[in-house]
């Protein structure tokens, strides 16, 4: 159920792909309306259920078809690009990862037993969150080590608030290291196929991502 949810993502990227070339097109009124509904993501219909974001991105899909705007052929070439494929892939790694507890696991061994100073603490969470997020989807990564960092920060009696920021920002400069860190790289690697340039080697991005992770991670561990 994680991988088919997580695969609906891969399908609002699809969707992109085929609606960028239209946007000199697209009417005021229904850019907006996409704009609204992306903007409360979350929120649902009725404030009840969630608008997710693949079912926002095929009504906007279905709307440019029945507007004469894209034609079929286009509207679904996103679905044929390799980019969608893969991001679908990693989705579905990232939820069998997050499921078997195997992250989970490894970063609760390292931080159970690991420092009890706020300082020292962030710092052990950047040297596990930051290589792991560059193996699986970012946000997958911070879903699995948040009860983890939780816990650690309960029994230490350090306030949560300290670590869940720079957990985030963790992760966000882990997924830059590698191609598939974070679905935007392979959405860029697909884009650059596409239009006739190499792709992006597998550590490529990391010549560049490797050290602004390192300084990113001394900035919000020491400042």
């Amino acid at each position: 159920a994680a991988a088919l949810d997580h695969f609906g993502s891969a399908v609002a990227i699809s969707g992109s792909y085929a609606a960028v070339g239209a946007v000199g097109e697209l009417d005021i009124g229904l850019l907006k309306g996409a704009a609204y509904l992306f903007e409360n993501d979350g929120g649902g219909w009725d404030n009840t259920s969630e608008a997710y974001a693949d079912v926002v991105a095929m009504l906007v899909l279905a709307v440019l078809v029945a507007t004469r705007i894209l034609d079929p052929a286009r509207a679904l070439s996103g679905f044929s690009n390799p980019a969608t494929v893969v991001v679908a892939c990693m989705f579905v790694l990232s939820a069998g990862l997050q499921s078997s507890g195997v992250v989970e696991f490894l970063g609760d061994r390292l931080l159970r037993h690991g420092p009890a100073g706020p300082v020292a603490l962030l710092a052990l969470t950047a040297l596990v969150i930051g290589p792991a997020s560059a193996f699986i989807n970012n946000t997958a990564a911070v879903a699995v080590f948040l009860p983890v960092i939780l816990r650690a920060c309960e029994a230490r009696q350090i306030s949560p608030s300290r670590l869940m920021m720079p957990l985030s920002f963790f992760a966000m400069l882990g997924g830059t290291c590698t191609l598939i860190g974070t679905s935007t790289n392979l959405v860029a690697d697909g884009l650059l196929r596409e239009h006739g340039y190499p792709g992006l080697g597998f550590f490529e991005l990391g010549l560049l991502g490797v050290p602004l992770a390192v300084m990113g991670f001394a900035y919000l561990v020491l400042v």
